[in-house]
């Protein structure tokens, strides 16, 4: 997600021109917001994707919509679970505590995994923080409506102030000589 990868695509792969891409996204992101916005001010209905398509299309075309955005939820909410899963047993690896003792020098030396679950770097496919975050926010939700909303709100707020947060400090300590080369150099990947 935005936290996991960004960095790493910006610093690997695009370079500076990154920026572009966010931009995008923002823009496009707030036509799907507007549109729901409308969409809501016209339909006068209590609801989301489901309500809109069942006024809009009838009954298969909501569920169909409903099932995919239950398989998106499903999907984005594991890939999530195992991004901060990997970002915790990273963590973890680097405490004694936790009787974890390696290091990603181990690897990029050859040797073998370290003793521990870290799957960024090599462990097993089994995620114990990923399970773990997954069952959390399970009990959350089961706990009903009220719950979900006040931990939803709460991530979000931390989510936005985060985000913001990078934003105001690269605004404050950017270089404008760092924009040179704005685009990288071309490489045998990308010649085709």
């Amino acid at each position: 997600g935005l936290f996991v990868l960004s960095g790493k695509i910006a610093h690997e792969y695009s370079g500076n021109i990154t920026f572009l891409s966010w931009l995008i996204s923002g823009l496009v992101c707030a036509c799907t917001a507007i549109s729901y916005a409308e969409l809501s001010c016209i339909l006068l209905s209590p609801g989301s994707t489901y309500a809109f398509t069942y006024l809009a299309f009838g009954e298969f075309m909501a569920v169909a919509g409903a099932f995919l955005l239950s398989l998106e939820y499903g999907l984005s909410g594991a890939a999530v679970a195992r991004a901060w899963g990997d970002k915790l047993a990273f963590w973890f690896s680097y405490n004694e505590w936790a009787g974890c003792t390696g290091s990603t020098e181990i690897l990029t030396a050859g040797g073998s995994p370290p003793p521990c679950w870290v799957n960024s770097v090599g462990g097993t496919s089994f995620n114990p923080a990923a399970v773990f975050l997954s069952v959390l926010l399970l009990g959350c939700l089961l706990k009903g409506v009220e719950a979900g909303r006040i931990v939803a709100n709460v991530l979000v707020t931390i989510n936005v102030s985060v985000v913001l947060f990078v934003i105001i400090l690269g605004a404050v300590y950017t270089d404008p000589n760092n924009l040179t080369p704005l685009m990288p150099e071309p490489t045998e990947s990308t010649k085709g």
